[in-house]
Order: structure tokens, then C-alpha cells, then sequence
């Protein structure tokens, strides 16, 4: 097979040090730095392109033993009109501070451009995201620039296939600011030695009856240009029936800031380290009658939505002020950032959900 061509904005190094040993803990304390000893980082200047990186996905894995890939992203910047293409189509505002499902989204591109990375072992069309958990440390401000680090944290081998967690993590000037760690699962490949992770297991479900809506129809392409993921199967309902669904369904990113926008725990932005866990446990069809059950405070609380008339939940997400996720004051400029976005938007307490 040809070689794909070279995305100008990019270099790659190699190093023989661990993956990032500031992922997200499973369990409150540090994660292992990476499954491997040996690294393969791809530099960006810029946003990776879908288009190349999707190249990428048709060549051949690699084989065993090869080094895992990772990613940096230097100046790193959300750009304006993402926030407002994801507050229409969601209905979660991100002012005056980034919420952590709308980061997750805007990191979905460098981890979509790992996972098709010509070193990464497994493909990419088999891929099923299961789980994530979401750390804010500090609050960040669309307009900024950061360092953005993807790597390999943990693989894992399953009784009937394998699961890898990516973790994400956002820099600022200070340090570590955001973090996510995202598993994917690969159904029949058998590898991996990691432990097993802590929140295999789901939280006790609520029961409490919330808010009812129906998921927002179509606009695949442009949630796509978000996540970079143009997966056909949450745009064409003959190839979703196709690989066994009823037919297309949202990107899990989107339905579960929908059910967001309908909780709105109200903590002060920046008062505290924040944690999200999301499980994606069944699709969210374009408009689908959706229920969410919901309960808690602003300190900590859980909620499940359901989808149709299927019993069982489609998300699954628990929320909760984490200290131990080391909580920082947010830099002046940040600080800045922080007072005048509130300025801006002064209707926030108000703002009107779909």
C-alpha cells in the first residue's frame, strides 16, 4: 500500500518514555504512565485533518511490540464558531468557562488522529467508545492557547475482546488544566495486561422522573466537524441498519450534553476541580422520544437517560467537586478571561434551553 501524504503541519519523534504520568486516575490516585515503554509523538501545529488522519486508517496495523503513538498540539485554541455550532446543536451554553463534555468534544479530533495513526495496532472501524471520565482542574476560556498531550494509558484484555483508555490532557501555563481518559473496546482482539478499571461497574441508577425531549435531528455533518469523527453511522440510517442498528444516532458527545444542558448542577465556575463520568451503554437516535432521570446537588449527583422505549439507560453519568483532582487557582489571565465572558453573557441564570 502506498504511503499516505504528509500532513505538513506535523512532525514525528521517538522516545522511549512512558506515556502521559499525568492521566486520569481510575481509582483517586495517579494511572500507570502508559502500557508500553516506547512512544512514537506526532507534533501539530495546527488542528489534525480529518482527511489525512482517516487516510491514515486504511493502512496496515503495525505488528506486535511497536512503539505506541502519541500526540502534541502546540497552541492548541478552540476556534469561536465551534462554541457556537455546539451550543445550537445542544443547548449547553459555554460561557463564561468550557464545559468538560464540550473540551471532550473539541479533543475527539487529536484522539480520533491516535487511534488512526499507522502505529496504532488495532483499526479504527472496529473501535466502540464505552466510557469517560472528565477532570477539570482549572477553568479554560475559549480564546486561549494551549499544550495538548494525547497518549496511550492502559490496555486491557477482556473475555470476549480488549478495551484501551487515550488519555487527553489540556496545558496551560500553569500546568495541567483539563484531562480526560476515553475507552474504546474492540470486540475479538485478545490483548493487553492491565488491570481491570474501576468504572467497569456502573453507579446505582436514579429513578427520580426529570425533564422529557426528543433528541435533536440531523446536523451529523456539523457535530462531525466538531469531534472530527464521520463515522456514517450517525449520518446514514442504510448503513447504520446495515452494521445492525434501527438507524443513524447522535454522537454520544452530543446526546449527553443535551441531558447536561437539562441538569445544570449551578457550581460557580472555577470554584472547585470538577469530575464528569460518562458510560455510553446503547445509541441515541435522531428524534427519539429521550427521559432523564436525574439526582443530586451541586456537589455531586448522577443521571441516567433513556432512549425509546428500551429499559435500560442509553448514557449514564455521575458528576461530583473533586478535591483530589488538585483543585488550582486559575491564573490571572484566566481569571480575566473568566470575568469578562460572565460580563458578556449577564442572562446566563435565564438562558433559555431547547
Amino acid at each position: 500500500m502506498t504511503p499516505s501524504p504528509a500532513d505538513p503541519s506535523t512532525a514525528t519523534t521517538g522516545c522511549c518514555t512512558p506515556g502521559s504520568a499525568e492521566a486520569c486516575s481510575q481509582d483517586g490516585a495517579d494511572a500507570a504512565a502508559g502500557p508500553g515503554a516506547c512512544r512514537a509523538e506526532r507534533m501539530h501545529r495546527r488542528a489534525p485533518s480529518a482527511a489525512l488522519y482517516m487516510l491514515r486508517a486504511l493502512h496496515r496495523r503495525p505488528p506486535p511490540g511497536s512503539p505506541w503513538p502519541a500526540l502534541r498540539w502546540e497552541g492548541a485554541q478552540v476556534p469561536a464558531h465551534a462554541t457556537a455550532s455546539f451550543e445550537r446543536l445542544t443547548g449547553l451554553a459555554c460561557v463564561p468557562v468550557l464545559p468538560s463534555v464540550f473540551v471532550h468534544t473539541w479533543t475527539m479530533r487529536p484522539l480520533m488522529s491516535v487511534l488512526t495513526d499507522t502505529g496504532f495496532p488495532l483499526p479504527i472501524w472496529q473501535a466502540l467508545q464505552l466510557r469517560t471520565r472528565l477532570r477539570s482542574h482549572r477553568p479554560l476560556v475559549a480564546g486561549g492557547r494551549w499544550t495538548l498531550r494525547v497518549d496511550v494509558a492502559a490496555e486491557r484484555r477482556l473475555p470476549k475482546g480488549c478495551e484501551i483508555d487515550l488519555h487527553a490532557g489540556v496545558h496551560d501555563a500553569d500546568g495541567l488544566a483539563w484531562e480526560g481518559l476515553t475507552t474504546f473496546y474492540w470486540r475479538g482482539r485478545r490483548r493487553g495486561d492491565d488491570a481491570p478499571s474501576a468504572l467497569a461497574e456502573l453507579p446505582p441508577l436514579p429513578r427520580l422522573p426529570g425533564p422529557r425531549w426528543h433528541a435533536g435531528r440531523g446536523a451529523s455533518w456539523r457535530f462531525g466537524a466538531l469531534t472530527g469523527d464521520y463515522n456514517p453511522l450517525h449520518g446514514s440510517d442504510a448503513w447504520a441498519r446495515r452494521m445492525g442498528f434501527a438507524g443513524a444516532f447522535q454522537h454520544p458527545s452530543r446526546a449527553a450534553a443535551e441531558a447536561l444542558a437539562r441538569i445544570d448542577p449551578g457550581v460557580a465556575p472555577g470554584a472547585c476541580a470538577q469530575q464528569l463520568d460518562l458510560w455510553f451503554r446503547g445509541p441515541v437516535r435522531y428524534g427519539s422520544a429521550l427521559a432523564l432521570a436525574h439526582a443530586g446537588d451541586a456537589a455531586c449527583g448522577c443521571f441516567a437517560l433513556h432512549a425509546g422505549n428500551d429499559p435500560r439507560p442509553a448514557i449514564v453519568g455521575r458528576w461530583a467537586c473533586s478535591p483530589d483532582a488538585g483543585a488550582a487557582a486559575p491564573s490571572p489571565d484566566t481569571a480575566a478571561r473568566v470575568a469578562d465572558a460572565a460580563r458578556a453573557s449577564p442572562d446566563l441564570a435565564t438562558w433559555s434551553k431547547p
